[in-house]
């Protein structure tokens, strides 16, 4: 059975707890398209984010020049390879350049991922402080553009022992803190709403992911009243077992993973408050109305192992096939019957209990809208029956008369509509595209659905970028 290697880096790290991945490749591509963004041109035409940082003295200020950006995913700490220049003018008017600090360092800078949870957002943080090596250069004008500052004879004396040395010298971390501060971040928020991971947040880097899981998840399901409840590890999950075997590598640039039985008790509890029924007012000379729940008995989801990749060009696109939900129902209700009398006057009314049991089954179609960035999941049924033992405690007539009547009704046509009811229901949103996901992803590529299932097991939804 094909699986790929983001299923086996789920099922080895995640288990039985709902996990998110995001591609190494998005990182490193984000970070160019950073570097590009960041690099301005030398000497007068600094990128906006990075130019006229304020310095406390004779109203100078300081831009900074990324001349190298780069992040190495491939060893055992993320590593940041920064290179910059920054030049000292006054402010506002960084033409005026006075001097140039080129700025490397001995190896590259450590990095930590990090979790804030307030805000759900992976970010950067430094783990090393390598040292600097700062190299300056005056500009043939220094002297004059530092006179007309104020700066007093000997002016370039006075510059390094006043500007120079107390603070750039000293402070040419501030310039690299400028870089990290500006790397991407990744809100968790905005790729997937409906879940938040729940302190402490566990991450981990494979051969071409990094994925993020944590044991206690919240989860919210619905739209204006939204049903919010805890996950645990999954106790029924085949813990130690051997993973999936690899056959191919994953092409998802960033994937949301469910055990299989978390999966179930998410569609179920957003299925099941979609399952009312009420005939109204039905009949001639004897009317009649029915009323009740259909309740969910037991819900079954299969997850058939398979990977599929939509195509991007077209419209939305629609994945189906790989899920299957079957689950048994009860309906409980009450008939009524009467005949209309004069004024207004209800004669013969009666009333009995309706029982009665049956099944329903439904295909999960995952489709990617481009226009609204969103990956949903749509429940589409696929069979609905009740048994034909339909039990009427009758109390007489006319009840008794119009026991048929009923239960071809309730049979016939309220398993209808129970059908088109949960199909219209049944929908929910699985991943959004966040702007980094865009900013992480060649420029001539276009978004994906790709799902993916561990029989039984597990499954995952994601998108791929795939280029034109």
């Amino acid at each position: 059975m094909s699986s790929t290697d983001l299923q086996k880096d789920f099922f080895d790290f995640a288990g039985g707890r709902p996990a998110v991945s995001i591609s190494k490749q998005v990182v490193v591509t984000g970070v160019g398209n950073l570097r590009n963004e960041l690099s301005g041109v030398y000497p007068d035409a600094p990128s906006l984010l990075m130019a006229n940082a304020r310095l406390p003295v004779y109203n100078l200020a300081y831009s900074v020049f990324v001349d190298d950006l780069e992040i190495l995913l491939n060893t055992a700490n993320p590593e940041l390879k920064i290179a910059v220049r920054a030049t000292v003018h006054p402010f506002g008017d960084p033409k005026k350049v006075i001097s140039t600090y080129t700025i490397t360092f001995d190896e590259p800078i450590l990095l930590n991922i990090r979790y804030n949870s307030s805000i759900r957002e992976l970010y950067w943080d430094p783990s090393s402080s390598p040292v600097p090596i700062i190299e300056p250069e005056f500009s043939a004008d220094a002297e004059d553009i530092l006179a007309s500052q104020g700066v007093q004879d000997p002016v370039i004396d006075n510059y390094i022992q006043q500007v120079e040395t107390p603070i750039i010298w000293n402070t040419s971390s501030s310039f690299i803190r400028l870089v990290i501060d500006a790397l991407p971040r990744y809100s968790l928020s905005e790729l997937v709403p409906w879940l938040t991971f729940i302190d402490p947040l566990q991450i981990t880097m494979s051969d071409n992911y990094i994925l993020c899981t944590a044991d206690k998840s919240m989860i919210s399901i619905g739209g204006c009243t939204p049903i919010e409840m805890v996950v645990e590890p999954d106790p029924d999950f085949p813990y130690g077992q051997p993973a999936p075997i690899q056959t191919e590598i994953s092409r998802a640039d960033v994937s949301l993973y469910l055990p299989k039985t978390r999966l179930i008790s998410f569609v179920s509890d957003t299925v099941q408050p979609a399952i009312m029924a009420n005939t109204g007012v039905r009949g001639g000379v004897i009317k009649w109305q029915m009323s009740g729940a259909f309740g969910l008995k037991e819900f079954f989801l299969d997850v058939s192992g398979g990977i599929q990749v939509g195509n991007p060009f077209g419209g939305d696109l629609t994945l189906s096939g790989l899920f299957e939900a079957h689950t048994a129902i009860d309906f409980v209700g009450v008939a009524r019957a009467w005949v209309d009398g004069p004024c207004g006057t209800k004669v013969g009314l009666a009333s009995a209990d309706v029982i009665a049991d049956g099944r329903f089954a439904a295909n999960i179609a995952i489709t990617y809208a481009p226009t609204e960035g969103t990956l949903t999941a749509d429940l589409f049924v696929t069979d609905a029956n009740l048994n034909s033992g339909i039990n009427i405690d009758a109390v007489g007539w006319p009840i008794d008369d119009i026991l048929g009547l009923l239960a071809d009704h309730l049979a016939e046509k309220e398993v209808k509509k129970l059908a088109s009811t949960v199909a219209r229901i049944g929908k929910w949103e699985f991943l959004r595209t966040p702007d980094w996901l865009l900013e992480g992803i060649e420029q001539d590529a276009l978004l994906a659905p790709v799902t993916e299932g561990q029989s039984h097991v597990s499954s995952q939804f994601g998108l791929t970028s795939i280029r034109g």
